[in-house]
């Protein structure tokens, strides 16, 4: 299965493919198990990148978003998958409810769960 690139674009075929093999009830119920599956680790060290606001102008101003970013892996209809990073604000520390709420953002998720 191509479950582990879920997350990137053309994911169509994979999206019709699920939904010929499983009925609207079993794709809840993985998705459920799914969720309630998310495992994640946060990083021991903190991770930053620099915004720059009015890039080349006078008023031109660079800010440091420091953040605890890590990784996580669930079981998605059997297969255990690695979720994508999610973007975290300055200061945050990254937590299940980030990964969940990507992965319920996701197109993938969207496709599935249509006309439920």
């Amino acid at each position: 299965m191509f479950l582990p690139k879920y997350t990137q674009q053309g994911c169509g075929t994979l999206i019709r493919a699920l939904k010929k093999v499983y009925s609207q009830e079993e794709i809840k119920e993985y998705l459920n198990i799914a969720q309630s599956s998310i495992v994640y680790v946060v990083d021991t060290f903190q991770s930053s990148y620099y915004y720059i606001d009015n890039f080349g102008e006078e008023n031109e101003t660079t800010t440091e978003i420091k953040y605890k970013s890590g990784e996580a892996k669930m079981t998605l209809f059997g297969i255990q998958v690695v979720l994508p990073e999610p973007k975290l604000e300055d200061g945050e520390t990254v937590t299940s409810e980030h990964f969940l709420k990507d992965f319920k953002e996701s197109r993938f998720y969207f496709e599935l769960t249509q006309n439920f």
